[in-house]
């Protein structure tokens, strides 16, 4: 029970010859203490190396490291899903068949009657596009995998 008591005292001391003092008052004791206590908030957790041998009892020979501890990292497993992606694709160039409609003219006959006349027929022809970029989406499978988070 008197580690548990002693804890606060400890970290604090730790963290003022961590600071590179050594309180030879107790006023200048309280205000170590005063200054650890701000130098210590907002930290988590704190780990202290304290270096001593069983001859000296336990006086710090060495400055103490004072360490924010995070929260360790917790694997979580992503399942797996369909993902849409877009990229960029390169079309080559090709040749495509266009269909060029028939041309009609309309005539009066000899008669006066109005005639519908084909000047020229409809055919297919060859036209060459060039290459190009396209966008295009395409749905892909990601497989599942771990993260740490």
């Amino acid at each position: 029970m008197k580690a548990r008591r002693d804890l606060p005292f400890l970290l604090t001391l730790l963290a003022a010859f961590a600071l590179g003092a050594s309180p030879s008052t107790a006023q200048e004791h309280r205000d170590l203490r005063s200054a650890a206590t701000t130098a210590l908030r907002g930290y988590e957790g704190v780990r202290a190396t304290l270096h001593s041998s069983t001859r000296d009892r336990g006086i710090v020979r060495r400055p103490v490291d004072l360490v924010r501890c995070a929260t360790p990292p917790v694997r979580v497993w992503v399942p797996g899903c369909y993902d849409t992606v877009v990229r960029r694709v390169w079309v080559p160039e090709r040749f495509e068949r266009l269909w060029i409609e028939p041309v009609y003219a309309e005539h009066v006959d000899a008669c006066g009657n109005v005639v519908r006349v084909m000047i020229r027929a409809g055919c297919w022809q060859e036209v060459l596009r060039p290459g190009h970029f396209e966008t295009r989406s395409e749905r892909v499978w990601v497989p599942g995998h771990w993260v740490l988070r």
